[in-house]
């Protein structure tokens, strides 16, 4: 403890270390939502995770696997970053694992808000297209309408996914932030 009875936060390396492991376990739990959201519109389960990967410019027989590690390296920045502000800034820093909670779902918001909307808004439907023409190539007009019809549903489920991320990001990223200020008071 400090003299004014606070627990002192561990030194900035280890509580970005710290958020980068909460942003790996976010990452995994949000996956299954991932393959929710393709089997909710109609299409396979590995559909946004293979639409990921095309859109960084990976082969259709490795999309899958790119996709995911794209979302795996972006969990992990997301939650080192976590793991660094809440550190650096003293009025961020984790205290309770309630506060570390709330902070972590308004990060997992603010990820929904710089990333995820803008790319499935711009980026995601036109992948989307092209994978669904490339499998029918006769059906504009219909894949256009599947596409309208799914998008709520895939943008509630975003909204659901990554307030979920955050949430996880920050119960865990706060058991150890908060199990090391602990041990640095004994």
């Amino acid at each position: 403890m400090t003299s004014t009875g606070t627990l002192r936060q561990k030194p900035l390396g280890k509580s970005v270390a710290c958020g980068a492991v909460g942003g790996i376990i976010a990452g995994l739990v949000m996956a299954p939502f991932m393959m929710l959201t393709g089997i909710a519109v109609g299409m396979p389960a590995d559909t946004m995770l293979k639409a990921i990967g095309l859109m960084f410019g990976a082969s259709m027989d490795n999309a899958v696997m790119a996709g995911f590690g794209i979302h795996m390296l972006t969990s992990i920045l997301i939650g080192a970053i976590f793991g660094f502000v809440t550190s650096a800034v003293k009025k961020l820093n984790i205290t309770s694992m309630g506060k570390g909670i709330g902070e972590g779902v308004i990060t997992g918001a603010i990820a929904l808000a710089v990333l995820f909307l803008p790319v499935s808004m711009v980026m995601m439907p036109l992948v989307l297209m092209r994978m669904m023409l490339s499998m029918n190539p006769g059906a504009t007009q219909q894949v256009m309408s599947m596409m309208q019809q799914a998008m709520p549903t895939m943008m509630g489920i975003g909204v659901i996914e990554h307030l979920v991320y955050g949430a996880v990001l920050g119960t865990v990223t706060s058991v150890f932030v908060l199990r090391e200020a602990r041990n640095r008071h004994r």
